[in-house]
């Protein structure tokens, strides 16, 4: 098979950002009685949108969040992600060497995106035009309809295209939408992972960049 592109989600896959945002979240929820671990956070809720995330954890521990939660909780994120975030190891190596142009599908909205990538000295490797975000496509992973979206701006097909992604969530959205994945866990967070991804319908397993760069040469994507 040919592929025509390769799309990479970006929390998990071309930054190790989860596990920060789950920190920052598991002590901003600290002050209004919600006590909950960020590996907890990270174990059932990761891929997901920020907004749901909250929405969920506030009803689970009953809490009673001020409005401007959110807004407070991305700035802080956001002031974290600019100063401490670090590309995946050896992610920008793959970057460097494809053969095919790439697109970037997240459920981080576009601003969050551009500042995660330009952090982490990723953003020359990417059109902005083909950064996908939930407040581009107004809609959601799991939902495939954000890769469907991706897919009718790129001009390809499903089977064009083959997809990094290192969530259930992102998997799921991926497979639904008819595009072989690749389950990536070379993120921190990406502990215990693997049979959820594998029953979401990822088609290949990668532990790190090494790994993940054997398979794209042999797909002669690399």
């Amino acid at each position: 098979m040919k592929y025509k592109y390769i799309i990479f989600d970006c929390d998990g896959v071309l930054v190790d950002s989860e596990f920060l945002a789950c920190t920052t979240l598991s002590e901003m929820l600290l002050p209004y009685g919600g006590i909950i671990p960020a590996e907890k956070i990270m174990a059932d809720y990761v891929g997901m949108k920020d907004v749901q995330v909250v929405q969920l954890l506030s009803s689970l521990l009953q809490l009673h969040l001020p409005e401007d939660f959110m807004v407070q909780y991305e700035k802080t994120l956001d002031s974290r992600l600019e100063n401490n975030l670090e590309a995946i190891p050896g992610i920008m190596s793959v970057l460097q060497n494809l053969k095919i142009p790439n697109a970037l599908v997240s459920n981080s909205n576009f601003q969050r995106i551009i500042t995660s990538v330009t952090s982490a000295g990723l953003l020359s490797y990417f059109k902005k035009e083909n950064i996908f975000s939930p407040d581009i496509a107004m809609v959601a992973k799991p939902d495939p309809g954000i890769y469907l979206y991706a897919l009718k701006k790129l001009g390809i097909k499903a089977n064009d295209a083959i997809v990094i992604e290192d969530s259930p969530t992102g998997v799921s959205a991926a497979n639904g939408a008819g595009i072989e994945v690749i389950g990536f866990l070379a993120a921190s967070h990406s502990s215990g992972q693997e049979k959820a991804l594998l029953e979401n319908g990822a088609i290949y397993i990668a532990h790190n960049s090494s790994e993940l760069q054997l398979i794209l040469k042999e797909k002669n994507i690399l």
